[in-house]
């Protein structure tokens, strides 16, 4: 039997996160999760562009500030998926909260 790995882009879905799944189709042979939050069209547009460099995968939207909503998103698509393997996470997704660190609430910082 062949498992498949898998590369898990969080904030894949747009900006470096896009580029970063790109590059993986174009130079690995990863099965890609692109993660989302919010923006599926954006998702998608992903997806394709990785389909149209040679790659393969698909979308998963949870927010990664929230780890029940990430632990159901991921122990559902792992129980769909027994046959793969995620063996690379790129901890990509990020909210800009522009200022100075210590001037930051603990809400901002924790998010």
């Amino acid at each position: 039997m062949i498992t498949k790995k898998v590369a898990i882009v969080t904030g894949g879905s747009r900006g470096i996160g896009s580029a970063i799944c790109q590059t993986l189709a174009k130079e690995s042979d990863y099965y890609l999760l692109i993660n989302y939050t919010s923006n599926q069209s954006a998702a998608e547009t992903t997806l394709q562009k990785v389909e149209e460099n040679g790659g393969t995968g698909e979308i998963i939207k949870f927010d990664v500030s929230n780890s029940d909503e990430v632990k159901g998103a991921l122990t559902a698509w792992q129980e769909a998926n027994p046959d793969l393997v995620v063996e690379v996470v790129v901890n990509n997704a990020g909210i800009t909260k522009d200022g100075l660190f210590m001037w930051m609430t603990n809400q901002d910082w924790d998010s």
